[in-house]
């Protein structure tokens, strides 16, 4: 019983259904957002509410259907890769 456990362990912590920030963006964003918009001096972006506030605008403006989770996964990814704004 030990080794079914030792074998499937791995499968459960990261279920096929993880939601994927980075897929999401490059499947969604990247047609009109490429990377020199999160690197620019005057981005609008200044916080990581203000991130959340964007990506939750474009899910709504593109009509995308993201739900909650996928936001905060599109959020989570920009911030890490691009902003590394402090989570409040």
């Amino acid at each position: 019983m030990k080794t079914a456990l030792y074998i499937l362990l791995p499968l459960l912590s990261a279920p096929a259904w993880a939601i994927d920030g980075k897929t999401l963006h490059e499947k969604n964003c990247v047609s009109c957002h490429q990377a020199d918009i999160y690197k620019r001096d005057n981005r609008k972006v200044k916080s990581f509410p203000s991130l959340a506030t964007a990506v939750e605008n474009c899910n709504t403006q593109l009509g995308t259907g993201w739900f909650p989770e996928d936001v905060d996964a599109v959020v989570d990814y920009l911030n890490k890769q691009h902003y590394k704004f402090k989570k409040p």
